[in-house]
Protein backbone atom coordinates (compact mmCIF):
# COMPACT_ATOMS: atom_id res chain seq x y z
CA UNK A 1 0.00 0.00 0.00
CA UNK A 2 2.75 2.16 0.86
CA UNK A 3 4.50 2.57 -2.79
CA UNK A 4 0.70 3.64 -4.04
CA UNK A 5 0.81 6.41 -1.49
CA UNK A 6 3.86 7.32 -2.93
CA UNK A 7 2.92 6.93 -6.37
CA UNK A 8 0.10 9.43 -5.87
CA UNK A 9 2.32 12.04 -3.93
CA UNK A 10 5.08 12.00 -6.94
CA UNK A 11 2.02 12.28 -9.37
CA UNK A 12 0.44 14.86 -7.17
CA UNK A 13 3.77 16.83 -6.71
CA UNK A 14 4.63 17.08 -10.52
CA UNK A 15 0.94 17.91 -11.92
CA UNK A 16 1.07 20.74 -9.13
CA UNK A 17 4.35 21.82 -10.31
CA UNK A 18 3.35 21.87 -14.06
CA UNK A 19 0.50 24.35 -13.30
CA UNK A 20 2.91 26.85 -11.33
CA UNK A 21 4.91 27.18 -14.55
CA UNK A 22 2.41 27.30 -17.08
CA UNK A 23 3.02 30.99 -16.72
CA UNK A 24 6.67 31.34 -17.30
CA UNK A 25 6.06 28.99 -20.60
CA UNK A 26 3.21 31.44 -21.80
CA UNK A 27 6.25 34.22 -21.60
CA UNK A 28 7.47 33.11 -25.00
CA UNK A 29 6.44 34.79 -28.10
CA UNK A 30 6.45 37.96 -29.73
CA UNK A 31 4.63 40.42 -27.93
CA UNK A 32 3.51 44.12 -28.93
CA UNK A 33 2.22 47.31 -26.57
CA UNK A 34 -0.94 49.12 -27.49
CA UNK A 35 -0.13 51.91 -29.65
CA UNK A 36 2.50 49.26 -31.38
CA UNK A 37 5.54 51.21 -31.25
CA UNK A 38 7.16 48.92 -29.19
CA UNK A 39 7.96 44.84 -29.52
CA UNK A 40 9.11 42.63 -27.36
CA UNK A 41 9.89 38.62 -27.98
CA UNK A 42 11.13 36.24 -25.74
CA UNK A 43 12.90 32.78 -27.12
CA UNK A 44 13.53 29.45 -25.40
CA UNK A 45 17.38 30.56 -25.56
CA UNK A 46 17.37 33.38 -22.99
CA UNK A 47 17.42 36.24 -25.12
CA UNK A 48 14.73 39.13 -25.39
CA UNK A 49 14.43 40.93 -28.71
CA UNK A 50 13.10 44.70 -28.04
CA UNK A 51 12.16 46.63 -31.44
CA UNK A 52 11.29 49.93 -30.99
CA UNK A 53 11.91 53.35 -32.45
CA UNK A 54 15.10 53.27 -31.81
CA UNK A 55 16.46 49.67 -33.76
CA UNK A 56 16.97 46.56 -32.36
CA UNK A 57 18.53 45.13 -29.59
CA UNK A 58 18.69 41.59 -27.86
CA UNK A 59 19.92 40.84 -24.15
CA UNK A 60 19.42 38.17 -21.94
CA UNK A 61 16.35 36.89 -20.06
CA UNK A 62 15.46 34.91 -16.81
CA UNK A 63 12.27 33.81 -15.28
CA UNK A 64 13.37 33.73 -11.60
CA UNK A 65 10.40 32.40 -10.77
CA UNK A 66 6.83 32.58 -12.10
CA UNK A 67 6.77 35.90 -11.17
CA UNK A 68 9.70 37.65 -11.88
CA UNK A 69 11.55 38.35 -15.19
CA UNK A 70 15.35 39.21 -14.75
CA UNK A 71 16.44 41.57 -17.83
CA UNK A 72 20.39 41.66 -17.71
CA UNK A 73 21.66 44.90 -19.26
CA UNK A 74 25.27 43.64 -19.32
CA UNK A 75 27.49 44.94 -16.99
CA UNK A 76 25.05 48.13 -16.24
CA UNK A 77 22.39 46.37 -14.17
CA UNK A 78 19.91 43.35 -13.80
CA UNK A 79 15.97 45.03 -13.71
CA UNK A 80 13.13 42.49 -11.98
CA UNK A 81 9.82 42.71 -13.28
CA UNK A 82 6.65 41.51 -11.64
CA UNK A 83 5.03 39.61 -14.61
CA UNK A 84 1.28 38.83 -14.85
CA UNK A 85 -0.30 37.12 -17.90
CA UNK A 86 -3.47 36.72 -18.68
CA UNK A 87 -5.33 35.65 -21.70
CA UNK A 88 -2.93 37.42 -24.45
CA UNK A 89 -2.03 39.81 -22.22
CA UNK A 90 1.70 40.31 -20.55
CA UNK A 91 1.82 43.10 -18.08
CA UNK A 92 5.38 43.94 -16.88
CA UNK A 93 5.76 45.84 -13.44
CA UNK A 94 8.94 47.83 -13.05
CA UNK A 95 10.52 48.14 -9.37
CA UNK A 96 9.40 51.90 -9.65
CA UNK A 97 6.13 51.51 -10.55
CA UNK A 98 6.15 51.60 -14.23
CA UNK A 99 3.58 49.23 -15.98
CA UNK A 100 3.67 48.24 -19.28
CA UNK A 101 1.03 45.90 -20.87
CA UNK A 102 1.79 43.79 -23.98
CA UNK A 103 -0.79 42.01 -26.41
CA UNK A 104 0.11 38.54 -27.93
CA UNK A 105 0.97 38.76 -31.42
CA UNK A 106 -0.18 35.88 -33.63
Amino acid sequence: MKPYRLLAFVCLALVMASCSLQQSWAIFGKWQNADGSETIAFSKDGLMTIENARGVSETPFKMADTKHLEVYLGSLATVRFEVAIANDQLTLTHPDGTVLVFTKTK
